[in-house]
């Protein structure tokens, strides 16, 4: 019988074999099967010489409407707990963590109800009015989550913003359609950046913007509706920037899906959407090309696999390493803001809202450097398989962290500078661990008939995931379990599970 892909020696996806190295088999055709830039797609057998340029402006467009989201969807972690306190939702600060959690998996859970009705509905009316009223949704809702003064409002208003963003899959349909297969790649590499970026301004709206009558006496001091709705300015202004980004995408953003195309006879910086769409790492060499091609169908909004066809060993250890992984990492981010705002001696750090807020915005540093240039090296150097298992180790280290840096928080004469950059360099430390959802795609694409299953996978943790870690670490301090460490103990050994299920 023959080896699984993931038992292979060789690092998965790892470079095509050149001709001189074909050659060494005498029962091997001579030359490659598929040559260096060539179409992966049956019905393409020229090899393209030249790579076709970057449609600019449409990209810039595109990174403008997306970087919103993360910015609306980061920017309530850094006073979500305070509020919650404020309105008194419980008489026990330990307890809050019950119900941030919940007000943190609402997002994912409206999104993973509605994404596929978005998705469908832009093959019908086009991506651009999609877009458009995604980012109105996402305004509106983020602007009237700072004017709530009860704990159903906030339930409300954040389920509207997930409930009427499904952007993200629609805008992964217009790169496809406004690249080919020399170029996709490149475009595809700015949407992780934008999250990147967005889960850095976020944060910091929130925890700067927040309490402005509090934090800046001498500009909001006499405010009486800043005081009244201390958490509004950072929603406004999360709010406004949607809004910016509706005005730019109406005037500039170009529809990409062909039967909706007000004149089809006019030239466009839009490519033909027939045509395939490229790799989907930045480094088109670092593959084999027939494992990470992306076709036309896998960027249409069809109907999910068969369970059948996805109950394979590897696939299946694939996809439980990757639920593992992103349960993990959304859980994280949920657990560190209410982990900053907890007092030390309830087993937190104690951090104000302007702390937690620049301290959460380390890690998207860390993910901008990752992305353009650690993963890159590793991922041509070890292979996707490789750089998932060395994910894993950061991802335990890390986890390891917090208790020792609470540690430090309590000793005397310890500043709150001093915490903050200890967290800080945790969270940086962890950041590499976004590289394990590149190669999770990359491994699942070349082992399943398309990703959806992945995209299912995703939204599921992520509605699951804040709520279970937001409550887990509320027990753990409410209870005093392990000294309020009983939450590291069960995520570094529930990371260990993961170990040694990919080989």
């Amino acid at each position: 019988m023959p080896s699984s892909p993931l038992n292979e020696r060789k690092p998965l996806l790892s470079r095509t074999p050149s001709s001189a190295e074909a050659n060494e088999d005498p029962e091997q055709d001579p030359q490659p099967l598929l040559p260096e830039g060539s179409h992966s797609h049956p019905h393409h057998h020229e090899q393209r010489t030249t790579r076709t340029p970057l449609p600019v402006r449409q990209l810039i467009v595109l990174c403008i409407m997306r970087i919103t989201e993360p910015i609306s969807y980061t920017l309530i972690f850094p006073f979500i707990n305070q509020m919650l306190e404020d309105l008194k939702v419980s008489e026990d600060p330990k307890q809050i963590g019950y119900y941030a959690g919940a007000i943190e998996s609402l997002f994912a859970i409206a999104q993973l109800l509605t994404a596929i009705f978005w998705g469908r509905l832009s093959d019908r009316i086009g991506r651009k009015p999609v877009m458009l009223t995604g980012l109105l949704g996402m305004a509106v809702s983020v602007i009237l989550f700072g004017l709530q003064k009860t704990y159903l409002g906030l339930i409300i208003s954040r389920f509207l913003a997930g409930m009427m963003n499904g952007n993200v899959a629609v805008l992964q349909s217009i790169v496809g359609e406004i690249t080919d297969a020399t170029n996709f790649a490149d475009a595809a590499a700015y949407l992780p950046l934008c999250y990147a970026i967005g889960s850095i301004v976020g944060p910091i709206m929130g925890g700067y913007l927040s309490l402005p009558a509090q934090q800046y006496p001498s500009l909001f001091g006499g405010s009486a509706f800043l005081i009244e709705y201390p958490y509004f300015l950072p929603c406004l202004g999360g709010g406004l920037l949607n809004f910016a980004a509706i005005i730019i995408g109406y005037f500039y953003m170009e529809e990409t899906l062909e039967t909706k195309r007000k004149r089809p006879g006019v030239p466009s910086s839009v490519n033909d959407c027939r045509a395939d769409y490229g790799t989907i790492t930045n480094n088109a060499d670092a593959m084999e090309p027939t494992d990470v091609m992306m076709s036309p169908v896998a960027l249409t909004f069809a109907k999910p696999p068969s369970i059948r066809s996805l109950c394979t060993q590897p696939l299946l250890m694939v996809l439980l390493s990757l639920g593992i992984m992103h349960f993990q990492n959304t859980a994280w981010q949920a657990i560190v803001p209410l982990y900053g705002y907890t007092k030390i001696e309830n087993g937190g750090l104690g951090l104000g809202l302007d702390d937690i807020g620049f301290m959460l915005s380390t890690s998207g540093f860390g993910m901008i450097v990752v992305q353009l240039w650690v993963f890159p090296a590793l991922q041509r150097r070890l292979g996707a398989l490789r750089v998932f298992q060395l994910t894993l180790i950061l991802f335990t280290i890390s986890t390891m962290l917090p208790p020792l840096v609470t540690y430090i928080a309590r000793l005397p004469g310890n500043k709150t500078s001093s915490t903050v950059a200890y967290m800080s360099a945790v969270l940086m430390l962890r950041s590499p661990t976004t590289m394990c959802y590149v190669c999770t795609l990359m491994m699942t694409k070349m082992l399943a008939p398309n990703t959806l299953a992945l995209g299912t996978l995703n939204g599921m943790t992520q509605a699951v995931a804040p709520i279970v870690g937001s409550s887990l670490y509320a027990f753990s301090i409410s209870m005093d379990v392990l000294g309020g460490n009983f939450v590291w103990i069960i995520m570094v050994l529930d990371q260990n599970t993961n170990h040694g299920k990919l080989k």
